[in-house]
């Protein structure tokens, strides 16, 4: 940068110019440096908020999987018991011969079966899902 300015004798009369030059050079070379880190800060926040509305929305399905899942099994858990209760209180009534006590016995040893089938089945779900879980985070 120049600056120019009159050169004036003692009456205020003009007789020559004064030229003053500056160089600048630093504080263009600063001003687009600020200018790429500014870009570049721009560009690394997009990316984030980015990858965070990835992982929010893969949250929220894992979430609502979970959510549907609990809803299953939980059904899957109750078909069972109520099949216990109603046998345990019909043979606890004393109303039943022994031909139906022991259908009912037979009813309650498969209705618990079936519970410990859906707990092992649950258990090993649980398992590779963890073990899915942790082979993806490894590449991250």
């Amino acid at each position: 940068a120049f600056t120019a300015s009159p050169l004036r004798n003692e009456r205020g009369t003009a007789v020559g110019t004064t030229i003053e030059v500056q160089d600048i050079t630093a504080r263009k070379q600063a001003e687009e440096a600020l200018r790429e880190s500014t870009e570049r800060l721009r560009l690394a926040a997009e990316e984030r908020s980015q990858l965070l509305a990835r992982e929010k929305e893969e949250a929220e399905k894992a979430n609502r999987s979970k959510d549907e899942f609990l809803a299953i099994l939980s059904h899957e858990l109750r078909t069972p018991l109520t099949s216990i209760l109603s046998w345990a209180q019909l043979i606890r009534s004393g109303k039943l011969d022994a031909e139906k006590i022991k259908h009912g016995a037979a009813i309650l040893e498969q209705s618990a079966k079936a519970q410990g089938q859906l707990i092992d089945d649950t258990q090993c779900d649980q398992y590779r899902t963890n073990l899915y879980l942790q082979s993806a985070l490894q590449f991250e």
